[in-house]
Parts: structure tokens; sequence; C-alpha cells
């Protein structure tokens, strides 16, 4: 499957924020409550995080495809947000894992993250084109940007948006490394890290990962 057919066009739009533990569920909380949940002037407070993550969290739900845009809404720049199916079939009342507490559901938003259409298209990449088994973050990009502009079919994007999706692809995958600044709420981050992705040194290696989601 070719990148055009597998992503769309679409970089940086997490607001530099890697999904947390916990927000595919609370994106599929807030599009059920009310469909203009990610909209509304009090929508930091009611989802507790500050107006960049409620856009993040959004993104990240739209593009595990949990949520997606209601075809019925009035403003077709700013959309209501309507659960999927699939959002009803995992955190629904009687969902599969609604506080995802099997293991499985990280394998599965994996998978529904990585599928067409994705909205990521680096991780797209990372996964199905890139042959290294150890690499670091600018080996990744370099290697994204060129497969990006063999492509030919999407206007270049800066090279910032494409290092911003690749730190959250490596910070999403990767555990985190302990420091004397890192705060504590980077410990609880998403638990994509038990999907046997290795970092040593800095160098991260997934194994076997090449062409694992290509549909």
């Amino acid at each position: 499957m070719r990148l055009a057919e597998a992503a769309n066009d679409v970089f940086a739009r997490h607001e530099t924020f890697h999904p947390r533990y916990g927000w595919f569920r609370k994106a599929y909380a807030t599009a059920a409550a009310h469909e203009r949940g990610f909209t509304a002037e009090d929508a930091p407070v009611a989802i507790g995080v500050g107006k960049n993550m409620v856009r993040s969290i959004k993104f990240w739900g739209l593009a595990a495809k949990i949520i997606t845009s209601d075809p019925n809404s009035a403003s077709k720049r700013s959309p209501d947000m309507i659960p999927t199916r699939f959002g009803h079939s995992l955190f629904g009342p009687d969902g599969w894992d609604p506080y995802m507490e099997d293991p499985g559901t990280v394998w599965l938003l994996h998978w529904m993250l990585l599928a067409p259409p994705s909205l990521l298209p680096v991780w797209w990449l990372a996964f199905n084109e890139l042959h290294a088994v150890n690499f670091d973050d600018d080996m990744l990009t370099g290697a994204i940007a060129a497969q990006i502009e063999a492509a030919g079919t999407w206007p270049m994007p800066h090279h910032t948006a494409i290092e911003k999706d690749v730190s959250a692809l490596l910070r999403t995958y990767a555990p985190a490394v302990r420091t004397s600044r890192t705060s504590f709420e980077a410990f609880f981050d998403c638990r994509h890290d038990n999907l046997d992705c290795q970092i040593d040194n800095q160098q991260i290696a997934f194994p076997g990962a090449t062409g694992l989601l290509e549909q």
C-alpha cells in the first residue's frame, strides 16, 4: 500500500503532546457526553486539562478512530464530535474494555492509529518503510523526510513538523528515561511502550515492525 492510500496529509496536529494513558477513553467520554464537548468554552474545565491538551486529546481520539466529525454539524470549520461505532464498541457501557485494563486494547489502538486512513503518516512510514533495526531520532526524521519527498504526492511538510511527529512516536513507544527534571505525569504516559519496542542509550529498536501494519 502506498503512503497516499494509507494516510492523510496531516502533520504535527497533536500540539506536541503524545497520547497519555487514558486520553483515548477521555476522548470517547467527551464526545459521548456532548457533541460540542471539545469546543465549548468550559471544555478545559470539563475535561480537566489545558486548552492545548483539549485539542490534543481530540486529535488522538480522531487518529485512533474513536471519535469522528458529525456529518450533520452546522460548522464545517469546527465540527461537532461524535463517537464512532468502534469507540462505542470499545469504551461504551457494554464495551470490550471501557477502562483499558486488557493489554490487548493497547495493541488494538496501535492498529487503529495506523489503519487507513491514518492521521499519522510519519508513524505509518516508520512502521512500514523503515528498514533499520536500530536508529535515533535524527536518523528516523531524515529517513521519513526522504520517504515523503520520494513519494512526491504531497507538498513537503516543514522539517520541524516531521520532528514533532517523530518525537511523539518515540515518546509513545519508548519508555520514559527518568531524569531529575522529568515530571511526575510523565511516568503515567500511554502504555504503548509495552509493545516490544526497546530503547538503549537513545537508540530505538522496533523488533520485526517493518510491514507489520501494512494492509
